[in-house]
């Protein structure tokens, strides 16, 4: 009854926290995936039973040390992907963000320049009469 649960459990989790129009892709993918995975199963356990001689340590280490480098690898790249979308929002709002040299005058813009002409008044003065 394993199977049913982790089957039930894992097309569950991929319908509920991904959009509708990729289900097809990635439960074609994770299909893809276990097939390799059960594909490689017959070879890898002759050439334990036929090089190593039973020995299953070889080719237990060999698996750890892929599994822990691709994880890795996994991590770095989206490590690096944040970090880039991080930089370019930072990039992009650095031209709305206040000076921070605190000597500098204030960045005047278009609309600055467009309030001082409205708000331009002239003065008149009128003869007063005693």
């Amino acid at each position: 009854w394993h199977r049913q649960f982790f089957f039930s459990t894992f097309f569950n989790y991929l319908a509920s926290e991904f959009p509708a129009h990729i289900f097809p892709k990635l439960t074609g993918l994770a299909n893809f995936g276990a097939g390799l995975a059960s594909g490689t199963q017959t070879p890898l356990l002759q050439l334990t039973l036929n090089e190593f001689g039973g020995d299953f340590l070889p080719l237990n280490t060999f698996m750890l040390c892929w599994a822990t480098f691709l994880a890795t690898a996994a991590i770095v790249h989206f490590v690096q992907v944040k970090r880039k979308k991080i930089e370019d929002s930072v990039s992009d709002n650095s031209d709305t963000s206040p000076s921070t040299d605190l000597h500098a005058p204030p960045k005047k813009t278009a609309e600055d320049n467009n309030n001082n002409n409205n708000n331009t008044t002239t003065t008149t003065t009128t003869p007063t009469t005693t």
